[in-house]
């Protein structure tokens, strides 16, 4: 609508007629009506949040009109099509690529937006996929900023290969990840929309469990892993969970607390 405000309200039905007295019953007047009365224009709670527009969601409109500050003889009761966008949730607009004058056609952009909720993307490696679940518990840091808590709340099941540096080499399949989003509430005063973070994620957590460092591991003829102590001797262990925020490994059997073990120097 030229030089008016569109307003925001929820709902999955998208508005598609005039809002008015004597309309036909439909979805689209429920979930008006259930925004009328979350907004606070029923006080009295005479309409019934149902599919027919009755006298009582025109007289919820017009204090809807009166709060907007329209003068009491231009409030209508009515919504014209175009005033209102139902969406299912709330909208965070991020980008207005139209212009004034520019010319506006059918399916064009006028804005992008995202969801107001903060959250974190990340690529994770197929082979972890499973070892990862919704609800997890997880580390995210910031630049210049302390650790802040967080739990994935998605794991993607289209997984994406980074595209090989020249076109005729194929995509390297062992690379590929899914997309990853982790919720977090960041502190008061955080401003910033996009930034690199390091996301650390908790999969097991035991208690008294021996450590190694992950660089003291040595691959086994026939397979299996062994780890040299500091007297020279190769012992076999076998391991249990990786950490590798801290580049360390669960030794499950085959060393005691207080061995030494050699790490290679790179």
């Amino acid at each position: 609508m030229a030089d008016q405000p569109v307003r925001l309200l929820l709902g999955a039905t998208p508005a598609y007629r005039d809002f008015r007295y004597g309309m036909t019953d439909g979805p689209d007047v429920r979930q008006l009506e259930a925004n009328l009365v979350a907004m606070g224009f029923d006080p009295h709670r005479r309409m019934t949040v149902d599919r027919h527009f009755s006298a009582a969601t025109s007289a919820a409109i017009r204090r809807w009109e009166a709060a907007r500050g329209r003068p009491s003889g231009q409030r209508t009761g009515r919504i014209p099509l175009g005033e209102v966008v139902f969406l299912p949730s709330a909208l965070r607009v991020t980008a207005t690529p139209a212009t004034v004058g520019a010319s506006i056609g059918p399916g064009a952009t006028v804005l992008t937006g995202t969801s107001p909720n903060r959250a974190v993307t990340a690529q994770l490696d197929t082979s972890e996929r499973n070892t990862v679940h919704v609800g997890d518990r997880v580390e995210v840091s910031f630049p210049d900023l302390d650790p802040v808590p967080g739990r994935v709340t998605g794991i993607g099941r289209v997984a994406s290969a980074p595209a090989a540096p020249d076109p005729g080499v194929p995509a390297d399949v062992n690379a590929a990840t899914v997309p990853l989003t982790i919720a977090v509430t960041l502190p008061r005063g955080f401003g910033l929309d996009q930034v690199p973070v390091t996301v650390d994620i908790t999969t097991g957590a035991g208690e008294d469990a021996l450590l190694a460092p992950i660089a003291a591991l040595l691959a086994r003829p026939g397979g299996g892993y062994q780890v040299r102590l500091a007297g020279g001797a190769l012992v076999p262990v076998e391991l249990g969970r990786f950490d590798e925020s801290t580049g360390r490994v669960e030794i499950v059997s085959g060393l005691t607390a207080g061995q030494s073990v050699e790490v290679p120097i790179s």
